[in-house]
């Protein structure tokens, strides 16, 4: 099948032949660097995925929800078991846009490869690694504040909402600093996460190496990253207008846009 026969991809955005051998490791680090208007080129592969088969995105978006839904209500557990299986279920959004695009499959089976096979220690792992990070951060952030602010007992008066003059005097400059350097920690998280449960699941990296591998593709293309998160922004806010209605096609095609960015900053051309 050539590039112009190919529905799901945005103009320039190399992509692997539909027809792959199955098994076939198709994806490769370092990812690669794609220009900034890929940004709005996939979130259009995703319109034209939607467009395909709009029932069965709508389908995949409801089962998300649903099964992240049914995890919350666990007591105690909740939010724990749903911070577990989130990687999973990014790879499930991924097998089934996959299935989709290469070989014209909309199986919502899909959706749970990320729960079978000998990948599924790894998500757990990468999870409760981004998670550790996540902690370890808030904990320096708050340390930090503390002793920016005169004390541990600053915390307390941060946590009821007291303690915002105390930004005004001498440690003041020290805490903004503190957040500001809190803010870029948190997106060299979220980046070493972004791409992470695919890597592991498709090119077999280990939970490390996939999120040092997803952290440097985001910085690599932070421009066409940008432009992405833009034009999604935009449609989102247009698809609350109409009594939220219109979200039921806004997140579906952003669910749907995940495959094209995969495929196209990992695809082996």
């Amino acid at each position: 099948m050539t590039d112009n026969e190919n529905p799901y991809r945005p103009s320039g955005v190399p992509v692997v032949d539909f027809a792959a051998p199955s098994g076939e490791i198709e994806y490769e680090v370092p990812g690669h660097k794609v220009p900034a208007g890929n940004g709005s080129g996939w979130i259009s592969a995703g319109w034209e995925m939607f467009k395909d088969a709009p029932l069965m995105w709508i389908c995949v978006m409801l089962l998300y929800f649903a099964v992240s839904m049914v995890t919350n209500l666990v007591p105690g557990l909740g939010t724990i078991i749903g911070m577990l299986i989130a990687p999973s279920l990014s790879v499930g959004i991924l097998a089934f846009g996959r299935g989709h695009a290469r070989e014209g499959v909309t199986d919502l089976g899909r959706m749970f490869a990320g729960f079978q096979g000998e990948k599924v220690g790894s998500l757990v792992i990468m999870a409760l690694l981004y998670a550790a990070a996540i902690v370890v951060s808030v904990i320096v952030l708050l340390v930090a504040l503390a002793i920016a602010l005169g004390g541990v007992g600053a915390i307390g008066q941060l946590a009821s909402g007291h303690g915002m003059s105390a930004l005004e005097n001498t440690g003041g400059l020290i805490a903004l600093a503190g957040i500001l350097a809190f803010l870029l920690v948190m997106f060299l998280i979220v980046s070493a996460y972004w791409f992470a449960p695919g890597l592991i699941y498709y090119a077999n990296l280990s939970p490390v190496d996939a999120m040092k591998a997803s952290c440097s593709a985001c910085l690599t293309n932070w421009l066409p990253l940008t432009m992405y998160s833009l034009v999604a922004l935009l449609i989102f806010i247009a698809g609350i207008i109409p009594f939220g209605l219109g979200l039921l096609v806004v997140i579906p095609v952003l669910m749907a846009s995940m495959y094209p960015m995969f495929e196209d900053l990992f695809g082996v051309e």
